[in-house]
């Protein structure tokens, strides 16, 4: 099964060439079976879940440091942890489960889509993706993400869910801001990426 996540596909539909749009899709195809050992983020992003779906005080996130033993991330986790702590501080915030989808493009490739959090903020539901990079959020990324996760997850939400991603390291929640004609680029874009796997 050839699984497609979010980013995957914002990569290809951001690829200008052919070259780099096949050598993409090469890397999917080619890509080894999901293990927590290759996730960066995975501690982290697990543990900004485990304390808004428990109820649990979010400074308590710094705690996670005294876990790790990786030296990459005892490096990079204090700055996401103070962005997130800054941007979390003066918000009420209250969990919900988010849901979760999978697309499936045609037999054996689908298409993954999983934001993170489920948050009431001011009394208004938001469907949260996370995005931990180093390097700021380019905005036609953002944009491609929170299409699809509205396109896809509209119909599991209220009526007023707001849908975005978090650059934490920015602090900053970038909208769900509408591309016309989105649901065509993206049924094109999945049958191109499905067609050119099938022949790889």
């Amino acid at each position: 099964m050839a699984r497609i996540n979010l980013n995957d596909f914002a990569d290809i539909m951001l690829a200008k060439k052919i070259a780099s749009k096949l050598s993409k899709i090469r890397k999917i195809k080619n890509k080894q079976d999901y293990t927590p050992a290759i996730d960066f983020y995975k501690p982290i992003r697990e543990q900004i879940i485990s304390l808004h779906k428990n109820g649990s005080n979010i400074s308590t996130l710094t705690q996670i440091i005294k876990n790790q033993s990786d030296a990459k991330k005892i490096n990079h986790y204090p700055p996401i942890i103070s962005a997130y702590l800054k941007w979390c501080q003066n918000k009420q915030l209250i969990w919900f489960s988010p849901p979760q989808t999978v697309v499936k493009v045609i037999e054996g490739i689908e298409l993954g889509i999983n934001p993170e959090l489920g948050l009431q903020i001011k009394g208004i539901p938001h469907l949260i993706k996370l995005y931990f990079n180093k390097d700021e959020l380019p905005q036609e990324r953002a944009r491609i993400i929170t299409n699809v996760m509205a396109l896809e997850l509209s119909s599991h939400c209220l009526s007023h869910t707001e849908i975005a991603i978090l650059d934490v390291r920015r602090t900053k929640l970038i909208h769900h801001s509408e591309i016309p004609n989105f649901e065509l680029a993206m049924a094109g874009e999945l049958a191109s990426i499905a067609t050119i796997l099938m022949r790889l």
